[in-house]
C-alpha cells in the first residue's frame, strides 16, 4: 500500500519491491532501494513490508489522531492553507489577461466599425469573447474561493475523517512521501481541500488524481535527501515538523533445517517516526 511513496533516505531513489523464499518455502516481502548495492554511500535495508507498513500506518492512525497531535497538525496546516489563500497572484492574473481580452475586442470592433470586416476578424472577434467568457468564469471562481475560507474546524474533521479510510485510501489520501533509513522514517503529509467521503463510489487511481491536483505544496521546498543525509540533524527541513514518535515491531521468523527441526526467531525493529507537513 506504500508502493510510489517511500524513498530511499540516504540515496533518494524510489524503493521497489523484492521478495525471497525462507527454506521452509515461505514467501517474504519487502521493501529494497535498489541502489543499495551499487552506491557505496547508501547503507539502507530492505524492510520487511508489513513492518514497514504497519509502521506508516499506525502513526497515521493513532498518533496523528492523539488530541495534542492532531491540534498541532491542525494549525501548521491552517497556516499554509491560509498563506495560499492569501496568495491573489492568480486572481490579478486572469484580471489582467481579462483587461488585455477586452482590449482586443474593442480595437476589432473599432475596426469593423471603419468598415474592415472579413471572416477572419468575425473569427477573430468569436475566439476572443469565448475568451472573455472562460476568463469572467475563472474569475468568479477564484473570488468565491477566497470569500469560502476553510475553518480549523473543517480541516480537523478532514484529518480525523481520512484516518478512518481504508489503509490503502488513507496513505493515498494523506502522505505525500516517505523517506526510509535504516533506524528512522520521515512522513510528508499532504493536504487537499476536498473532504474525504467514505462512500465515494470513484475508484481508487480517480480519488488519488483529484487529491493530488488540490494538494497544498509545502512552503519549505528545501532538498529533501540532502538535508537528511545530516548526521545528527534532528529537525531535517521537510516541510513543517509536526511530531515524533518511536515505533518498535517485532516480527517472528521461522527456519526449518535439514533434520526437520523448525526453529522460530523472534526480532524487534524500532524506528523513530518524524511527521511532517
Amino acid at each position: 500500500i506504500l508502493m510510489g511513496k517511500c524513498y530511499c533516505g540516504y540515496c533518494g531513489k524510489r524503493l521497489r519491491s523484492a521478495a525471497g523464499t525462507t527454506t521452509d518455502g515461505t514467501i517474504l516481502r519487502y521493501y529494497r532501494c535498489p541502489n543499495a548495492k551499487k552506491d557505496p554511500d547508501c547503507h539502507n535495508k530492505s524492510i520487511r513490508k508489513e513492518v514497514l507498513e504497519k509502521i506508516v500506518t499506525d502513526a497515521l492512525t493513532e498518533e496523528v489522531a492523539r488530541p495534542e497531535n492532531i491540534s498541532l497538525l491542525t494549525d501548521k496546516v491552517f497556516e499554509l492553507y491560509r498563506a495560499k489563500c492569501s496568495d491573489d497572484g492568480e486572481l490579478k492574473r486572469y484580471e489582467k489577461q481579462l483587461t488585455a481580452t477586452d482590449k482586443a475586442i474593442n480595437n476589432l470592433l473599432a475596426a469593423i466599425e471603419s468598415g474592415i470586416f472579413t471572416p477572419s476578424t468575425k473569427q477573430r472577434l468569436t475566439e476572443l469573447e469565448e475568451k472573455k467568457a472562460r476568463l469572467e468564469q475563472t474569475i468568479t471562481i477564484e473570488s468565491a474561493r477566497e470569500k469560502c475560507l476553510l475553518t480549523k474546524e473543517d480541516i480537523e474533521r478532514y484529518i480525523l475523517d481520512a484516518v478512518k479510510l481504508n489503509a490503502k485510501q488513507m496513505v493515498e489520501l494523506l502522505v505525500e512521501r516517505i523517506d526510509v533509513f535504516e533506524d528512522r522514517i520521515c512522513i510528508k503529509l499532504k493536504y487537499s481541500d476536498t473532504p474525504p467521503d467514505g462512500t465515494d463510489k470513484r475508484n481508487n487511481k480517480e480519488l488519488t488524481r483529484d487529491f493530488e491536483d488540490k494538494e497544498i505544496d509545502a512552503q519549505n521546498n528545501n532538498n529533501m535527501n540532502e538535508t537528511s543525509r545530516r548526521d545528527g540533524d534532528e529537525n531535517p527541513r521537510l516541510g513543517g515538523f509536526i511530531f515524533m514518535v518511536k515505533k518498535s515491531y517485532t516480527a517472528n521468523q521461522k527456519r526449518r533445517y535439514r533434520s526437520g527441526r523448525i526453529r522460530t526467531f523472534t526480532y524487534t525493529l524500532t524506528f523513530t517516526v518524524e511527521v511532517y507537513i
